[in-house]
């Protein structure tokens, strides 16, 4: 058994799903997913705007067109009512994210994904990679997809991987990803060096300084086009799995058990203070990515906590597209201010608890004493 085959079949054993196909990076296993599936240029995918700035760009470099539907406040989730009126003959799937981590509408979404005979896609970038919670990720849809990076549930050292139960569409995929190279010395070193970063400079107390610094990159050059932003981001970043990658995602295995129970332990802490804050699908019994809140003042108290050194998550920071922050940006991607006017919202007001494993006692006590200075 090669390394790949290793990780691959622990990580499906993990999730309990029966194939697992590894990748440089999730945005890759989502367009071989796309590949796979047959679709072609001006088929058009379902998706809350809600996500990551990678995925429409995933969806635009294969010339496919992101439609962009609202989602349920109290789920932080694409809404299936909203979504009946976005279908049309060239909707060709559903594209569902798995916000923080949270499975609620999932269930409603995939029901209208089969009254039109389209597969519904999970995303779980914010799922850890384990059977738990109802329902499990990746037990509803066709395919799904997890993103392993560093500041993910289970940070692998950015590996993604796709999942799924239909034998026929993982050949598909593995065909694409055996044609894939690894990626150069300089990018493999680059890696290195941010793990170890990661691992030994990434405190609570320096978030923020580090938080600002990486801000300078999320979001591109301000005159960066969707052409080249997806050369940056999606086409220069297709790669197989280099086998520091493999090892990474081995450790991190062996390990999801104690990250789901310190993720359970902050967000009960969190929802015993902050609860009638929180959105309503939030459940401290469940593995949550982030502890959502919704913060009028959320400009204000991101400020005050840089200025405590009191780690709180931005996801999304203005726009509901992370990491946007103008509308032209977001444009670009085919997403208008106003298009959802409950994401817009949203963007705004919500802030994420962090649950990783530094987040110690001492330091969930000063998230929640400032928090609660700036509910009301």
């Amino acid at each position: 058994m090669t390394l790949l085959h290793q990780y691959e079949t622990a990580f499906a054993k993990s999730t309990q799903l029966e194939h697992a196909i590894g990748f440089a990076y999730a945005r890759t296993a989502l367009a071989t997913v796309l590949r796979a599936l047959g679709f072609v240029a001006g088929d058009e995918i379902v998706l809350s705007p809600l996500t990551c700035k990678v995925v429409p760009l995933v969806l635009l470099s294969l010339k496919l067109r992101p439609v962009y539907v609202d989602i349920d406040p109290a789920t932080l989730n694409l809404d299936a009512n909203a979504t009946v009126p976005a279908i049309t003959p060239k909707t060709r799937a559903i594209l569902f994210q798995r916000t923080y981590g949270m499975s609620a509408g999932i269930r409603e979404a995939k029901a209208l994904a089969d009254a039109h005979g389209i597969p519904l896609i999970e995303d779980c970038a914010q799922c850890l990679p384990m059977a738990s919670g109802d329902p499990p990720p990746g037990h509803v849809g066709l395919a799904t997809i997890y993103s392993n990076n560093l500041r993910k549930p289970m940070p692998a050292a950015s590996g993604g991987i796709a999942a799924t139960n239909d034998g026929k569409l993982a050949s598909e995929i593995s065909r694409y990803r055996d044609a894939l190279t690894t990626e150069g010395f300089p990018a493999r070193l680059r890696l290195r060096t941010e793990v170890v970063l990661h691992e030994h400079l990434l405190t609570p107390s320096r978030y923020w300084t580090l938080y600002g610094l990486s801000r300078r990159f999320l979001s591109g050059s301000p005159a960066e086009t969707a052409s080249a932003a997806i050369a940056n981001e999606v086409s220069n970043t297709a790669h197989a799995l280099s086998s520091f990658r493999i090892q990474q995602g081995l450790r991190w295995l062996r390990r999801l058990s104690e990250i789901s129970a310190h993720s359970l332990e902050c967000s009960a802490e969190y929802s015993r203070h902050l609860r009638e804050y929180s959105v309503a699908a939030a459940k401290a019994e469940t593995f949550l990515y982030y502890f959502p809140v919704r913060i009028r003042r959320k400009e204000e108290l991101l400020r005050k906590a840089a200025e405590k050194k009191v780690e709180l998550i931005a996801w999304p920071i203005r726009n509901p597209i992370f990491p946007l922050e103008s509308d032209a940006d977001a444009i670009s991607l085919g997403y208008k201010p106003g298009m959802c006017p409950h994401a817009d919202r949203i963007a705004l007001e919500l802030v994420g608890l962090p649950t990783e494993e530094q987040i110690d006692a001492v330091h969930r006590q000063k998230i929640t004493s400032l928090v609660t200075r700036y509910l009301n």
